[in-house]
């Protein structure tokens, strides 16, 4: 996804000298980051670019034998950290002023995560073998915080939830749902604000229960039976499939107010349930980095941003 500068520190002269801006708190698209350039950096983790103004050199040979009597291929230099840049990424830094960058990725379970980028302004800077080394290290001493972190969340999480199928053995769900203390624990759990069933018995009697976040204030929103038919109408098949389907964001009017939804069926030979979780939408508000209404060049293409 998106990504947003949390950190930033400049040298005492770099704002009177080279730039007077901030990327602080600035919010970048994921395209920023290409799905190419995400998977080199899960293999190759530190990247420099010692002259963005730097001329580069054709490899020589640039394709090699292939093995068994395969065609010729491209010479593969994933982990080679002086192969050349981009062209598209060389202008992103022109446009920046950047003269040369580091950047080091941070890996949190198996993921890029966040990225450390070190930029400099005045002249081509060339990292000394212990200064990588010290930025790798860093790196890894934080994915390895993030990681225990998430764990330990995740841990908490999954106590909380076996704590909850405790209580669920031991009482009606609806008696379970009633109860005050239970219903917010179950919904902070989950991390939505309504929760509703819909139980079919043999006799073909139906029953819908709707509890939310908000209690039994007049805010409260009750789930009609036609949002029920709609959901099963449209996603009954794919629930039978993979036994859960997530809707998000739905522009059905049908739904009345919901916005992300998760919605689940539980079978049996006499009785049935249906069951909805939604969560609020939730407005944020975002500075991007950047014109979002920037046009293209006359070429077609679109020039990296120059200002952020």
């Amino acid at each position: 996804g998106s990504g947003e500068v949390v950190y930033e520190t400049t040298r005492w002269d770099a704002r009177r000298c080279c730039r007077d801006d901030s990327f602080l708190g600035l919010r970048f698209p994921a395209t920023d980051i290409p799905r190419q350039t995400r998977e080199l950096f899960m293999k190759n983790t530190l990247r420099f670019v010692y002259n963005v103004l730097g001329k580069d050199h054709a490899l020589y040979p640039s394709r090699i034998e292939g093995e068994m009597g395969e065609a010729k291929k491209y010479t593969d230099l994933s982990m080679c950290r002086l192969r050349g840049s981009s062209h598209m990424h060389l202008e992103y830094l022109r446009n920046m002023n950047v003269t040369s960058t580091l950047v080091i990725a941070i890996i949190v379970n198996k993921r890029l995560w966040g990225l450390y980028a070190f930029h400099g302004y005045r002249h081509p800077i060339r990292p000394t073998a212990r200064t990588r080394f010290l930025c790798e290290m860093a790196s890894v001493m934080t994915s390895m915080v993030m990681e225990s972190l998430t764990r330990t969340n995740d841990a908490a999480r999954l106590m909380d939830l076996d704590q909850t199928l405790c209580n669920l053995q031991d009482m009606n769900i609806i008696d379970y749902m009633g109860n005050p203390f239970y219903r917010k624990q179950i919904m902070e759990l989950l991390d939505v604000n309504l929760i509703a069933f819909r139980k079919t018995e043999e006799n073909g009697n139906v029953h819908i229960h709707t509890y939310s976040d908000k209690g039994d204030s007049k805010d409260q929103v009750d789930i009609s039976p036609a949002v029920f038919d709609c959901l099963c109408d449209s996603y009954g098949q794919v629930c039978k499939d993979y036994g859960v389907v997530f809707i998000d964001e739905t522009n059905n009017p049908a739904l009345d107010s919901l916005h992300t939804l998760a919605f689940f069926q539980f079978r049996c030979d006499v009785n049935s349930l249906d069951v909805v979780l939604s969560r609020n939408a939730m407005v944020e508000l975002v500075e991007w980095g950047g014109n979002p209404e920037k046009t293209l060049e006359s070429d077609g293409t679109l020039s990296p941003r120059s200002s952020f």
